[in-house]
């Protein structure tokens, strides 16, 4: 049986296997688990629960916008949501990459970058267990410096 979180317990499946493949779920979305053994004249009494959560869709990232050191980026969020986002970004010649934690937000300025140097962005999502979904399209930005 499975229930969402805040709802009703529903049978998905009867099997004979120990396994169960369960798919058609919304992203982003805690479901919670219960199994029972049975034979055609009795019912075992269920088991522990235990939860699962979906992982988010892809984000989109609409703008990566250069400034002075740095580049601001802005996206939308998944259908059905992020609990929060991780941006990845590198550069190229010599290689270097990061990957940063921006919490539950849909922008984030990306500071003490290298003026003059081309960086690539993508934004993944994570659920409430943080485990991440797919990556965003990339964009890429070059900071440039202000005029004096």
């Amino acid at each position: 049986e499975r229930k969402p979180y805040g709802g009703s317990w529903t049978q998905i499946t009867s099997t004979t296997n120990t396994y169960y493949y369960d798919s058609g779920l919304n992203t982003n979305t805690k479901h919670y688990y219960r199994v029972r053994a049975y034979t055609e004249h009795l019912n075992s009494g269920y088991s522990n629960t235990d939860d699962a959560a979906t992982r988010p869709g892809a984000p989109t990232l609409n703008t990566a916008s250069p400034g002075d050191h740095k580049v601001t980026l802005y996206w939308t969020a998944p259908s059905g949501g992020a609990a929060g986002y991780e941006v990845y970004y590198y550069r190229l010649n010599p290689f270097q990459y990061w990957l940063i934690d921006v919490g539950d937000v849909t922008n984030k300025t990306i500071t003490g970058l290298t003026n003059g140097v081309t960086y690539y962005f993508t934004v993944r999502g994570y659920n409430q267990d943080h485990e991440a979904g797919s990556y965003s399209n990339t964009k890429s930005a070059t900071p440039q410096g202000g005029c004096w």
